[in-house]
C-alpha cells in the first residue's frame, strides 16, 4: 500500500468538492498478479511415450469429460511411415504414465488427433469445454489421401489426393447454438491452405483460407486463451506466418477477473452561489446502446449444406433411415430474425434449373443458422444453388437483399422416374406439329431430340413419293407443372407430306 500524496489528501478532506476550490480528487489504481516465465522448469514434466523411434509428426489430445482431464492421447508418424496412436490415464504423475498402443496404420506421412465436444455450465457458473469419449484421428497416406474418423472406427477418405500436411482443433460454440465452429480440420493441397468443419456430425465442405501464404508446406492449429484459433503456416522459403480468427468468447478459457460486489454512494446538497449565470440549467445524460448484431448492411449467405432427416421405410414400418434429400442448413454472416415465418423465401435451384421452395423452417432465437425443409430433392443435379430471397427476411435493422451460394448436395439417393411416352401427334397447319406425352416435359436439351420425316410427291408427272427429312426450326414445350406435357415442332413447310 502506497502513501497518499499530501496535496491529494488535502483535496479529499475539503468540505466542498467543487471545481472552484480546485478539488477534483483522483487516484489511479493498477492491480496485477505476479507472473512466472514459462521457461521455468516447474512448468514442464516429461513422459516417455516410446523409445527407439524417430517421429516426423506428432499430435496430442486430452480427454476432459468432467471438470478435469482424465486421459491423454498421442499420435505420431515414424520415419518408417508408421502411424501409432497411444493413450495414458491421467491418474498419476506425468513421469510415471503408462502408454498403451490402440492403433497402428502403415504408409502414412502426417497425422492429427483431437476431440469433438460441447460447452457446458459447470457448478461454478463458469463455462467449460467437455470432450466426447473418443477422439477423431486424421492422417495422410503415402499416396496423399486425407482420411479421418473416430479412433478405432472406419476412417473415411475426406480428400482423395495431393494433401501435404494437416492439423485439427476444436473451435468455440455458444450454449445458445447461434455459433458453432465445430471440429476444424486444416490441410494443405498444392501449397494452398484449406479447412473443413465437422458441425453436429456433418462435414460442411472444403473452404480455402485465403489469408494464408502461397506455397505453404506446413501448418499447425492451436487455440489461444479467449478461444480464437491461430494458424502457424510456413511457406517453402521458411517464412512463418500466424493467422488469427476474430475474438468470439473472451473469458471462457479461465481468464482472471476482479469483481466489485458492493458500492456505497453518499450524497449531499451543497448550496451554490452564482455571480454570473443563465436562467436555465440543463443536466442531461447520454446513453448509447449498441444494437447487438444489427448491422446496417444486408445479411449475406455464407454457405449451405444438406443434412439428414430420419425417415420411416414404407416397406419396413418401424425401420428408419437417414434421408439427405429434404433439409438444408443456410448459414448467414449475421442473425436472421424472422425466417420461421417465411419458409418460401428460401429456395434451391439445381444444375438443370429445377426449383424447390422451402416448406418449413427451424431456427434457434437470434441464430445465424437456418434449417429449411423442402419437398424431396433427391433427384437434384449438382451443383445446387441455395437462395435466400429479398422482401421479408431481415436482421432486425436491415432488410435482406437476395443472396445465394452454390454447394454440392451429398448422400442423395435419386428415385426412379419413368420416361415420358408420346400418346398422340397431330399438326395444326402445314408447319407445326404437336406431340403430346403422358408426363410433364421439364426441359428439352436439343432440337435433335425430335426428327420429322415422310414422303412427298416429286415434281415429275408420275408423282413418285420421295423420302424427305425436315429441319426443326423451333421447339417449345408446356409448363412442366402441367399434368402432362406437349411439344410443338416448327419443321418448315410440308404441304405434300404423306405419312
Amino acid at each position: 500500500m502506497r502513501a497518499i500524496d499530501a496535496t491529494l489528501k488535502a483535496r479529499i478532506q475539503l468540505a466542498q468538492q467543487t471545481l472552484y476550490n480546485n478539488a477534483e480528487p483522483k487516484m489511479d489504481v493498477t492491480v496485477s498478479r505476479p507472473r512466472t516465465p514459462i521457461t521455468r522448469a516447474g512448468f514442464w514434466q516429461e513422459s516417455i511415450v516410446t523409445a527407439g523411434a524417430t517421429a516426423i509428426c506428432t499430435s496430442v489430445a486430452v480427454r476432459r469429460m468432467v471438470d478435469k482431464p482424465t486421459r491423454a492421447y498421442v499420435a505420431y508418424v515414424t520415419d518408417a511411415g508408421s502411424l501409432v496412436v497411444k493413450y495414458a490415464e491421467l491418474n498419476t504423475a506425468i513421469s510415471r504414465l503408462i502408454w498403451i498402443t490402440v492403433e497402428t496404420i502403415a504408409d502414412c506421412t502426417a497425422c492429427a488427433i483431437d476431440f469433438d465436444g460441447h460447452f457446458a455450465n459447470l457448478v461454478s457458473k463458469n463455462i467449460n469445454y467437455l470432450t466426447d469419449e473418443l477422439p477423431w484421428l486424421f492422417y495422410v497416406t503415402s499416396a496423399g489421401a486425407l482420411k479421418g474418423g473416430i479412433l478405432g472406427e472406419t476412417y473415411d477418405t475426406l480428400v482423395a489426393s495431393n494433401v501435404m500436411a494437416l492439423d485439427a482443433i476444436r473451435g468455440v460454440a455458444s450454449k445458445y447454438k447461434d455459433l458453432d465452429q465445430g471440429l476444424l480440420l486444416f490441410y494443405i493441397i498444392g501449397g494452398d491452405v484449406y479447412y473443413n468443419q465437422l458441425i453436429a456430425g456433418v462435414w460442411t465442405g472444403q473452404e480455402q483460407v485465403t489469408l494464408a501464404p502461397a506455397n505453404s508446406v506446413s501448418i499447425k492449429a492451436e487455440r489461444v486463451f479467449d478461444w480464437r484459433i491461430v494458424l502457424q503456416v510456413m511457406d517453402n522459403t521458411g517464412a512463418l506466418y500466424e493467422i488469427f480468427t476474430k475474438m468470439e468468447a473472451s473469458g471462457w478459457n479461465g481468464t482472471d477477473f476482479i469483481q466489485i460486489t458492493d458500492i456505497t454512494i453518499a450524497t449531499a446538497l451543497i448550496e451554490v452561489f452564482y455571480s454570473e449565470y443563465q436562467n436555465t440549467e440543463n443536466i442531461s445524460v447520454d446513453v448509447g446502446i449498441d444494437a447487438w448484431n444489427m448491422a446496417t448492411y444486408s445479411p449475406t449467405l455464407l454457405r449451405a449444406w444438406n443434412i439428414a432427416t430420419s425417415t420411416e421405410d414404407p416397406e419396413n414400418p418401424g425401420t428408419y433411415y437417414d434421408d439427405y434429400g429434404y433439409r438444408v442448413v443456410f448459414e448467414f454472416d449475421e442473425c436472421i430474425m424472422n425466417a420461421v415465418a417465411y419458409p418460401a423465401d428460401f429456395k434451391l435451384v439445381d444444375a438443370y434449373n429445377n426449383v424447390w421452395y422451402g416448406q418449413s423452417v427451424q431456427q434457434d432465437y437470434h441464430s445465424r443458422f437456418v434449417t429449411v425443409t423442402f419437398t424431396d430433392f433427391n433427384n437434384a443435379g449438382n451443383d445446387v444453388t441455395a437462395v435466400a430471397l429479398a422482401g421479408n427476411l431481415w436482421n432486425g435493422l436491415t432488410m435482406l437483399t437476395e443472396t445465394s451460394v452454390e454447394f454440392t448436395a451429398t448422400e442423395l439417393v435419386p428415385t426412379f422416374i419413368p420416361a415420358p411416352v408420346p400418346v398422340s401427334i397431330w399438326n395444326i397447319d402445314n408447319k407445326n406439329i404437336i406431340v403430346k406425352f403422358d408426363l410433364p416435359i421439364a426441359s428439352i436439351n436439343s432440337q435433335s431430340g425430335f426428327a420429322v420425316s415422310g414422303y412427298e410427291p416429286s415434281m415429275s408427272p408420275e408423282g413418285a413419293l420421295i423420302a424427305t427429312n425436315y429441319v426443326n426450326n423451333l421447339i417449345a414445350h408446356d409448363d412442366p407443372s402441367e399434368a402432362n406435357g406437349s411439344v410443338a415442332l416448327n419443321s418448315g413447310t410440308f404441304d405434300g407430306l404423306v405419312v
